[in-house]
């Protein structure tokens, strides 16, 4: 038994190699989450830079350069807890929609907000205002509504295309 300091997590005592084996389980999960956003990206080649390059550059930075990816983490968690498949293919499209949709979600906030800052980052909206001024804003408010929107859509497809029934993809044109 390995002798280690005692952690509080929520009240109750564990070990501390316990702590680090549930945090190397959770990035671990994390990675995984993030390698299959970016492998649906990729293959669907969405962001495939065209004129003007600031929209698709922009767009493609929200969704790789990834955060927390708890929605699709919840999403992939879900799946594997309630599906036979071990191929987590079918939840892909989900996985990418509600990153793509609230990373959408954040670029318009960002606009309204006149945010300059995310995770301590410059936003959208600050590098493109500090680039184009007035002009910057309206691209910023268009990458927003791209991702939440359009490349949403992308996924939405691919997910009836994978046998979503009515419901799901009911419930998914609701969001």
């Amino acid at each position: 038994m390995l002798v280690a300091e005692n952690n509080k997590i929520n009240g109750s005592s564990i070990e501390s190699s316990e702590s680090s084996i549930i945090e190397e389980r959770v990035n671990k999960f994390t990675q995984r989450v993030d390698s299959l956003i970016k492998g649906y990206v990729d293959e669907k080649a969405m962001y495939t830079v065209r004129e003007p390059t600031e929209i698709y550059e922009s767009s493609k930075s929200r969704v790789y350069d990834g955060g927390k990816r708890l929605r699709p983490a919840i999403a992939l968690a879900a799946f594997q807890a309630f599906s036979q498949d071990e191929n987590p293919k079918p939840v892909i499209p989900w996985m990418y929609f509600v990153e793509a949709k609230h990373g959408g979600y954040l670029d318009i906030d960002d606009v309204m907000d006149k945010s300059l800052l995310r995770h301590n980052k410059p936003t959208t909206f600050k590098q493109l205002t500090d680039k184009y001024g007035k002009k910057g804003e309206y691209l910023a408010m268009l990458i927003g509504m791209k991702n939440s929107e359009a490349m949403s859509s992308v996924a939405l497809h691919d997910g009836q295309n994978n046998e979503w029934d009515k419901d799901t993809t009911s419930f998914m044109l609701w969001l």
